[in-house]
């Protein structure tokens, strides 16, 4: 007997999932209980069905970086007209992983070689481990060699250009099987979501469906932006401990989740956002020892990542950890908005005086991050911690003066999670990809107009993006201040280590 999916879940109500089911698995009629994953066995055939998906998508975007592979990386025209540049593919050179660099090296010759790269600690940690199983796959080359010759020289090498391509593709294994998690953890959060929201509310309420995560695992995100750096790993961790929070109500789920958020900062600034969020949902719900627990651990974890580097120089890890801020924050000394920003178009627009972009950024995260709080207290019912994470990180994804396309990954998982119809999510990130490629041309020099004149082409790019981020986040403020009877009751549904 077919069974109608449940009306809270955008995939399946929109019929994507069946439609994957169908084109993978053969008609969902005969396997109705399997299309929303309310069994084990359909959690299971669901499950198969997107890791499937997520796997094409990966290697799909590893094939998107041939083009640049066969040029040995060295045509950066090339990279920009054809999409296929890779930050992990210039850290092999610029970082000195090429000889083996130690992240934090404080040897004089090789600092005389190569700038420190102002990464943050598991970044850096994963980029060398990287580069080490890359040098074994190539036979062990002779570093100690390299060290004798210029930089310059090392960098065209034939063996130099064949590892170059080989880690990329070390990293884009490692990527995936990140990727992979991700929709594992998301299967089994929603899928844990949907039982019990059946139980708590007599088969209505906050039902899901695994199939969500689909807008995770055929994202084409995760095709064009999942090998441009390492922002996925930050992402995965990130995932893995809002998915902690969502399963369990356990203290000993907090410790974990704070334990992933901590390794999280120390792969990307941005997860701090997720810990604000955390506390936002607190204020309402009280549950501080919750919060208390999620920082302690996660203080810890980010403190352990980072001690081989303290261990190693204090002066080299004191300079990584603030340079890897200002790049992911900003520099108050320095008005360089990324051309990903609306920040960078609006000194494109009418310029701005220097100092001026970072305090006022800054300024206006602060006033989001003060309405997301009263949001989340005057709600008529609790939020999800996927609805307030997502508010968080939008908000700062539109309003920051370093943006770079790639951080749009950070809102997938969440929309999964929050939920949004997935034709929304379709839409938003349509206009990231758009404005990935317009800035990246205009970066290239290929929108240039005839006459001195700014890219004003690329500013549709950044207004789409923008535009569609503020939309996405719209919809989630409207769920979140008018919840429908199909999405209650969720005090006991969803996050339940922060139910009060």
């Amino acid at each position: 007997m077919t069974e109608v999916p449940p009306p809270s879940s955008p995939a399946s109500r929109e019929g994507l999932g069946e439609s994957l089911l169908a084109l993978l698995s053969g008609p969902t009629g005969t396997r109705a209980v399997v299309s929303d994953g309310s069994s084990r066995a359909g959690w299971r055939r669901v499950l198969a069905v997107l890791l499937i998906v997520t796997s094409c998508a990966m290697a799909l975007g590893a094939l998107t970086k041939t083009v640049c592979a066969q040029d040995d990386w060295d045509d950066a025209g090339l990279a920009s007209s054809r999409l296929c540049g890779s930050q992990i593919a210039d850290a092999y050179l610029d970082d000195g992983l090429v000889e083996l660099t130690w992240p934090w090296t404080a040897d004089s010759a090789t600092l005389g070689r190569y700038v420190p790269a102002d990464r943050p600690a598991l970044e850096a940690l994963w980029g060398y481990a990287a580069a080490r199983v890359t040098h074994l796959l190539s036979g062990s080359p002779d570093v100690g060699a390299r060290g004798d010759q210029p930089v310059e020289d090392v960098a065209v090498a034939d063996d130099v250009t064949h590892e170059r391509s080989l880690f990329v593709a070390v990293n884009a294994v490692g990527l995936a099987a990140v990727a992979l998690l991700i929709v594992v953890l998301l299967a089994g959060a929603l899928g844990s979501v949907s039982s019990r929201g059946s139980e708590t509310s007599g088969g209505r309420g906050a039902r899901r469906s695994p199939w969500d995560a689909v807008v995770v695992a055929g994202s084409p995100l995760l095709v064009v932006l999942g090998l441009v750096s390492w922002e996925l790993l930050a992402v995965g961790l990130v995932t893995a401990g809002v998915c902690v929070l969502t399963r369990s109500s356990a203290p000993r789920s907090a410790l974990v989740a704070g334990a992933l958020l901590g390794a999280g900062v120390a792969a990307s600034w941005w997860a701090v956002w997720v810990v604000v969020a955390i506390v936002l949902l607190a204020v309402r719900t009280r549950t501080w020892h919750t919060v208390l627990r999620v920082c302690a651990t996660g203080l810890s974890a980010w403190l352990l990542v980072n001690l081989p580097g303290f261990a190693s120089d204090r002066g080299q890890w004191r300079s990584a950890v603030a340079g890897s801020l200002r790049d992911q924050v900003g520099d108050a000394r320095v008005d360089s908005p990324s051309n990903g920003s609306i920040w960078w178009l609006l000194d494109q627009v009418v310029g701005v005086p220097d100092g001026v972009l970072l305090p006022i950024s800054l300024l206006l995260i602060g006033t989001w991050v003060a309405v997301v709080a009263a949001v989340v207290v005057l709600a008529p019912r609790r939020p999800e911690l996927a609805d307030v994470v997502l508010l968080v990180v939008g908000g700062v994804l539109v309003l920051s003066v370093h943006v770079e396309a790639q951080q749009a990954l950070w809102l997938l998982p969440l929309a999964a999670l929050a939920p949004v119809r997935w034709r929304h999510v379709v839409t938003w990130q349509a206009a990231v990809l758009l404005m990935f490629a317009l800035t990246t041309w205009a970066a290239g020099g290929y929108l240039d107009p005839g006459r001195d004149g700014p890219p004003a082409f690329a500013w549709f790019g950044v207004l789409a993006h923008a535009g569609a981020t503020v939309w996405v986040v719209a919809r989630v403020v409207g769920q979140v201040l008018r919840p429908d009877a199909a999405r209650s009751p969720r005090s006991d549904a969803v996050a339940p280590s922060l139910s009060r």
